[in-house]
């Protein structure tokens, strides 16, 4: 039998809190939970269990208290848009093509990454279609100006997202810094962008300075984690000639549902090879 507990998490991590609070749902007695994460999709859980009959309070700051029942009910629940989904899309828009309609997102969950779109020069409008819902409309340009970001937590920048915009650096006129002190072993995919082609420098396991503007080379690589691979899909449709991606089972279709297909209605020539 669960029992609940005074926890404190790994620092923010979103797996952890998500596992612990469903936990605690249905441990006996009080579980309070400490230095959680905020991001949407651990809010938007909070939401699907307190509708399933939980009884979970969010405090100030990063505490989570839950108070265990014996049983959760049966109940209907629409998942959220997934953000980092739609922030690699929206990276995509700006680097290939005429530009990307995204539907069915929550630009508030975005308001980090429009902004820094924004500030490098990209054309972001966001809306409101009757049928369709909220949306935000990608508009590629030219002089794409270079940029700093650090991840942080939610609602800082996203750390899944440093990927896509390493990729987006090398297209800026000037020198940009990624700065990702959140995990270890981020930077896999710098060295791989610089056999693409990309001018850039990893300072250290947390740190790359890559400069643009730069063309890139068609490449063979293996895909090194989720985010990675799907920003080496954007990576291979703006390089001359063919790049093949290798492992996207245990990378790519984890984090991008039918991510080939629907790159393909958009006019991409991606085939997969079993």
């Amino acid at each position: 039998e669960l029992q609940g507990a005074d926890v404190t998490l790994p620092e923010f991590s979103v797996t952890a809190t998500e596992n612990a609070i469903m936990l605690g749902a249905l441990a006996k007695g009080k579980t309070v939970l400490r230095l959680t994460a905020r991001e949407p999709h651990v809010r938007d859980l909070v939401k699907f269990l307190d509708a399933a009959g939980a009884k979970i309070e969010e405090k100030a700051g990063s505490t989570i208290v839950i108070h265990g029942v014996s049983r959760l009910r049966n109940v209907a629940h629409r998942i959220i848009p997934d953000m980092l989904e739609a922030g690699t899309l929206a990276v995509l828009g700006a680097l290939v093509g005429r530009g990307i309609t995204l539907y069915n997102i929550d630009p508030h969950h975005l308001t980090i990454v429009l902004f820094k779109l924004k500030q490098i020069g990209v054309r972001c409008e966001t809306g409101h279609d009757m049928q369709k819902g909220n949306y935000v409309k990608i508009l590629p340009r030219s002089g794409y100006k270079p940029f700093k970001i650090q991840a942080l937590p939610y609602p800082g920048f996203p750390t899944d997202l440093q990927e896509p915009f390493s990729l987006l650096a090398t297209q800026c006129n000037g020198t940009s810094l990624i700065h990702d002190p959140l995990f270890e072993d981020r930077m896999r995919h710098i060295s791989e962008l610089v056999k693409m082609g990309a001018r850039a420098i990893q300072c250290d396991p947390h740190r790359a300075i890559i400069i643009g503007e730069t063309p890139l080379s068609s490449y063979e690589i293996k895909s090194p984690n989720i985010r990675s691979g799907g920003m080496f899909v954007i990576a291979g449709l703006m390089a001359h000639g063919e790049t093949i991606i290798h492992d996207v089972e245990n990378t790519i279709d984890r984090g991008y549902e039918r991510w080939e297909e629907r790159l393909n209605e958009l006019g991409a020539g991606i085939r997969r090879v079993e």
